[in-house]
């Protein structure tokens, strides 16, 4: 990881990178699912939901095992069903694309002749995480995917499974 793509992260970002470029089991269990949970500040009491696709490295036993003793509830979307729902494409990712977008040509008008590169690149992309990654911003936009209704339903499910 370059020094240069640290400066602008948002507040309290963790960055790591594996030599890969992809993450991986390790870096998962013992970087950010730690991580996770220090900033989140779940615990059993109260507990916060991680939405995960079904990617190796977010499926294991330490990975299940570590979250139980936390608070962190592990929902993983089922393998070639994320692009159904996709509740974090358009709550999330989408506005935060489209908001990096409207930076970049910012960006662009106010320097003609200049390119983008990859180290301005960091900062817009700093300054639009924070800007899109609040909490109302997220739930406001989640409902519309019918996200919340599935999430109540399944609870719904494994609690009458339970009571059996």
């Amino acid at each position: 990881m370059m020094d240069c793509f640290r400066n602008s992260a948002s507040p309290g970002s963790h960055n790591i990178a594996a030599s890969s470029g992809y993450i991986n089991f390790n870096i998962f269990v013992t970087e950010y699912l730690p991580f996770f949970m220090r900033s989140t500040g779940c615990t059993k009491d109260k507990p916060v939901l991680l939405i995960l696709d079904y990617h190796v490295s977010h499926c294991s036993l330490e990975a299940v095992e570590l979250c139980c003793s936390s608070g962190a509830v592990l929902l993983t979307l089922q393998p070639h069903f994320s692009h159904r729902l996709q509740p974090l494409d358009s709550s999330v990712y989408g506005p935060m694309k489209n908001n990096f977008y409207s930076a970049e040509d910012d960006w662009t008008r106010s320097k003609p002749g200049r390119s983008l590169s990859i180290h301005e690149m960091e900062s817009l992309g700093g300054t639009v995480f924070t800007k899109a990654m609040n909490t109302s911003s997220i739930f406001s936009r989640l409902p519309a995917t019918g996200f919340i209704l599935w999430i109540e339903t399944s609870l719904k499910s494994m609690n009458s499974c339970l009571l059996v």
